[in-house]
């Protein structure tokens, strides 16, 4: 059975061999359990990829180039309208080589290939939409996009989290980011970590505003170089990296940028922390908080989404209350996971069954029964 996949997942060659974002890669590579062959039409960039990108596991994969298209602002994303006709050929084409596709939103070409798919293609698909299902400050076109996967679409669409009145075909899946190997190294991370000792905190992600970086450097900036924590880690990159390093400077050996990270020295770090930081304004359900949880490092993350749905505050991990102003909602769930500090070994071990989740092999026994049900 042959899988078309239709993505906005940038590609791109390296010493002649196709390689991608890495955490799709590696979601595709488990989805040849499901499926003989994996089509993947993506855009193919120029240049040296960015640190974080791999190649597919073997030639059951295989890459159908696309023009790059979209970006900030109108200009760009008038660009996808322009060169619509040679994205649809492309996609028809795709289609024709088989059985059923996949469609991952949003996504700017989201705007016009939903709609052709939901009218013009008669053959099985589904949907998976990513990004935050209910409610948050999110782009016009992707509250379009989720809006007419609710309320116009009959294939099934795969989404985070669960929901008042969520209609029958759109399926509640966590977003798969883990193999077996690392839920053991995980729990040896959790029965081996030192949560008495001095307190070590990380955020990993993009380093931007809406992911709360400001926050967190506010608070540092508060508890100082001789406060409860005594290690600061940021993993990541992005428009604050100056900033961050900058930060850094000034308070010394006790912060550490990594910048972008192999998942190798993630897993380490995860391992090394015990706590997560990640004040987001607009998440889907970030990868990062099944992954840290994975390895008993704690999340603290804002209540957006589904995110509250996983995480159970004081339980496994604390939320921050979207309402309050600044980094106040963090400081106070900083200042509440410290208090907890007696609790952090069991917390681990419940954050650590959480994990199980998102483990590739139950996302796999998930999209058999969906797959199962579109071929029939």
């Amino acid at each position: 059975m042959t899988l078309a996949v239709i993505s906005h997942t940038a590609h791109y060659l390296e010493n002649g061999q196709v390689v991608g974002w890495g955490p799709t890669v590696r979601e595709l590579n488990h989805l040849l359990v499901c499926f003989d062959r994996i089509i993947h039409l993506a855009p193919l960039h120029s240049g040296p990829p960015p640190p974080g990108f791999l190649p597919y596991a073997n030639g059951q994969i295989r890459l159908e180039p696309l023009r790059p298209t979209g970006g900030a602002g109108w200009r760009h994303k008038l660009q996808v309208l322009r060169q619509s006709p040679g994205l649809g050929k492309a996609v028809r084409a795709v289609l024709r080589q088989a059985d059923l596709f996949q469609f991952r939103a949003p996504t700017g070409m989201g705007v016009h290939l939903i709609p052709w798919l939901t009218y013009r293609h008669r053959g099985p698909g589904w949907y998976k939409y990513a990004g935050n299902w209910q409610g948050g400050r999110v782009p016009v076109t992707h509250a379009w996009q989720r809006h007419w996967l609710a309320c116009r679409q009959r294939r099934p669409v795969t989404i985070n989290g669960r929901w008042p009145g969520q209609p029958p075909h759109c399926r509640s899946f966590a977003n798969p980011c883990l193999d077996e190997a690392e839920r053991k190294a995980g729990w040896l991370a959790v029965q081996t970590k030192d949560f008495g000792g001095p307190c070590k905190v990380c955020f990993v992600g993009r380093l931007e505003e809406a992911k709360g970086v400001g926050h967190i450097l506010a608070a540092m900036r508060e508890l100082g170089g001789s406060g409860p924590v005594r290690e600061w880690h940021f993993a990541g990159d992005g428009p604050l990296r100056a900033v961050v390093r900058q930060a850094a400077r000034r308070h010394g050996s006790h912060v550490v940028v990594h910048g972008l990270l192999p998942r190798a020295a993630l897993a380490a770090l995860y391992a090394r922390c015990q706590l997560l930081l990640l004040p987001s304004r607009s998440e889907g359900f970030p990868k990062v908080v099944a992954e840290a949880a994975n390895y008993g490092c704690l999340p603290i993350v804002s209540d957006v989404s589904c995110v509250g749905q996983y995480i159970r505050h004081g339980q496994n991990g604390w939320l921050i209350p979207p309402p309050l102003p600044g980094g106040k909602g963090l400081r106070n769930a900083l200042a509440a996971a410290l208090r907890q500090r007696s609790d952090w070994p069991a917390m681990a071990a419940r954050a650590h069954r959480l994990a199980a989740a998102f483990t590739f092999s139950h996302y796999n026994e998930q999209i058999e029964r969906l797959v199962l049900e579109l071929v029939d």
